[in-house]
């Protein structure tokens, strides 16, 4: 099999992943591969970057599988506040678990610890300062 034609078949199997597994789209994808450091084409890239990408995100899915699972997020108190916030400055749940994924490489509120979730709470807060000036 020559490089090329590894390279498509790494993009495919790349892509089922992140389609099939986490049900992300191709903009989802491409902003969570420009997070990872690996730029927003599967074409730019190695064949070794290629398999370095799997293999990150084959690690991510075995670390977060039980996320993938449920359809509905059962929140905390700390959870309801920073639902309340998102909301009220316009954000819906695909931007905050891009947030996560950005700073904390989580995908669910659940997987944070209570600092990230101050964390994640205070940034909300301050989006939401801003928006009132």
């Amino acid at each position: 099999m020559n490089k090329e034609k590894y390279a498509k078949i790494l993009r495919q199997s790349i892509m089922a992943i992140a389609i099939k597994k986490y049900g992300w789209d191709y903009d989802e994808f491409h902003e969570i591969m420009r997070n990872w450091g690996f730029g927003d084409s599967l074409r730019k890239l190695s064949i070794s970057e290629l398999k370095d990408l799997k293999n990150q995100l084959n690690g991510f899915e075995s670390d977060n599988a039980h996320c993938r699972l449920q359809k509905e997020w059962q929140l905390d108190d700390q959870g309801k506040l920073m639902w309340f916030l998102m909301k009220s400055i316009g954000w819906n749940r695909r931007r905050i678990t891009m947030l996560m994924l950005k700073k904390f490489k989580k995908t669910h509120w659940n997987l944070l610890t209570e600092k990230e979730k101050r964390q994640v709470i205070n940034i909300l807060k301050s989006y939401a300062k801003t928006m009132k000036n």
